[in-house]
């Protein structure tokens, strides 16, 4: 990549490099609940406020990115909190809200002058079109996540393993469903908007799934997943610019082919010799 184009993408190439950073996070969260598949669903879902933004005539600027991130964020509080003992189950919760979202989002914009494209670009990809504002977004959300880990990392990681042991101790089950449901809802509902359903789900749960292979500690997957993330993510971007591909894709692919690998390598290292 040349420096002219560098500098014309510069916020796009930093927003993706701090998503993948920070997707990871929220989706090792998701795996230690057993729940990967709620990313895809809330990602989903915000694809369906966006939708309904849109189709009631209000456009598609900062309404639409704030009714995307509402939609997630409600998805992801009543996802998660379907999660704890007693809630209902969410596995059927997670495919409900998948599968509502992206035939509801379809639906509400069949009609609408150029809704069918508006619909393609978020199911696709819309990388190209992150800004400014987007970098800082990003970059606060990372920072925020950050600092709940060091903070409270503990009782995290205790409400992700066990809420009911988590419960037994005192700690606020429930608000942690809600905070932690809000969080990934309120990420990935932005990220929608700024690169896309495939990169933001591929995003959330492919590094984990690749680091977990790799190292054998969950503090070695919180510190490997983002760096895949990132990696492939700009590894991807010097792709699509040479060969003039979408960057979200790329990096989906190359993270697809790191989990393989990291499979392969984990199958090999544990044959007996």
């Amino acid at each position: 990549m040349d420096s002219s184009t560098f500098a014309l993408f510069f916020d796009v190439v930093l927003t993706g490099t701090l998503l993948s950073l920070l997707l990871p996070l929220l989706g090792a969260a998701l795996l230690l609940r057993r729940e990967l598949f709620l990313g895809a669903a809330v990602a989903q879902t915000g694809s369906l406020g966006i939708a309904a933004w849109i189709a009631a005539g209000l456009g598609d600027g900062a309404g639409s990115l704030g009714a995307g991130m509402g939609a997630a964020i409600a998805a992801g509080v009543i996802g998660m909190r379907s999660g704890t003992p007693r809630g209902g189950g969410l596995q059927a919760g997670a495919a409900w809200l998948f599968l509502l979202g992206g035939s509801g989002a379809m639906l509400l914009l069949a009609d609408a002058p150029h809704g069918m494209q508006a619909i393609e670009q978020l199911q696709l990809s819309s990388l190209l079109g992150a800004t400014r504002g987007d970098v800082w977004v990003a970059g606060v959300g990372l920072v925020a996540v950050l600092a709940a880990l060091l903070l409270r990392g503990r009782v995290l990681l205790l409400w992700a393993l066990d809420p009911a042991t988590a419960t037994v101790h005192g700690h606020p089950v429930r608000t942690l469903d809600a905070l932690a449901g809000a969080t990934i809802g309120a990420a990935l509902g932005f990220s929608i908007h700024a690169t896309g359903l495939p990169f933001t789900f591929g995003a959330t749960v492919l590094p984990v799934l690749a680091a977990r292979e790799l190292v054998g500690t969950l503090r070695g997957v919180l510190v490997m997943a983002p760096l895949l993330g990132a990696g492939a993510f700009v590894t991807a971007w010097w792709w699509a610019d040479r060969a003039d591909l979408p960057p979200g894709q790329c990096a989906v692919v190359l993270l697809a082919g790191a989990v393989a690998v990291a499979r392969l390598a984990a199958r090999l290292r544990s044959r007996p010799r």
